[in-house]
């Protein structure tokens, strides 16, 4: 039947017809770092960002981040964008252990994660000769997991923040540098897999 004879049969029968508009979920986005590219680009394949910082600043639920090979001597860098069940943010190197954080945070995590749903992949993680060094510290790790701030307790069991992956990431001390700690989390439903872990 034409949709406009259905609209006069509801129309004689009192009925009225109601169209209800369903948001369409945006899909998810391949964003790009490498050594040659720039912070003001829009972080495609052609014209990729320079920093993963601006990576994590931009990606949201279901992105992946691939960061090319090369050295990127960075601070400490905060992934603060949660992403979803079923949706993480992913931070991948393009190919494994060729994409080298080369990591001058002081004595804070070389990656901080303050977020849930987050997977970090094949990264080779190390310490930068130019890092300033410290005595020991729980923080000064090569990945860290945060809680929301609040500890777990009996009423409030969950951490915050959860679901933090962390696969096939070398946390390297080739150069004789390490961290107090390798990778540290708080986050309930850590999965830690893959990895080779010097500290």
């Amino acid at each position: 039947m034409p949709r406009n004879n259905i609209s006069r049969l509801f129309a004689l029968l009192g009925l009225s017809v109601v169209c209800l508009a369903t948001p369409l979920k945006a899909s998810a986005a391949t964003y790009y770092v490498a050594t040659t590219g720039s912070d003001s680009n829009p972080g495609t394949a052609a014209a990729p960002w320079r920093t993963i910082q601006q990576s994590a600043n931009v990606a949201n639920a279901g992105d992946t981040v691939i960061i090319e090979n090369g050295t990127y001597v960075t601070g400490s860098i905060n992934l603060g964008h949660s992403g979803l069940a079923g949706s993480p943010i992913t931070f991948q190197a393009q190919n494994k252990w060729l994409a080298i954080i080369s990591s001058t945070s002081g004595c804070n995590p070389a990656i901080s994660v303050n977020a849930s749903y987050i997977t970090i992949k094949d990264l080779r993680i190390a310490v930068d000769p130019s890092n300033v060094t410290c005595g020991y510290t729980s923080a000064n790790a090569i990945i860290r997991g945060w809680t929301n701030g609040a500890s777990p307790t009996g009423s409030s069991p969950s951490s915050g923040y959860t679901n933090l992956t962390i696969d096939g990431v070398l946390a390297d001390s080739s150069n004789t540098l390490i961290r107090s700690v390798g990778l540290k989390t708080n986050q309930d439903n850590t999965i830690i897999k893959n990895s080779e872990v010097h500290h």
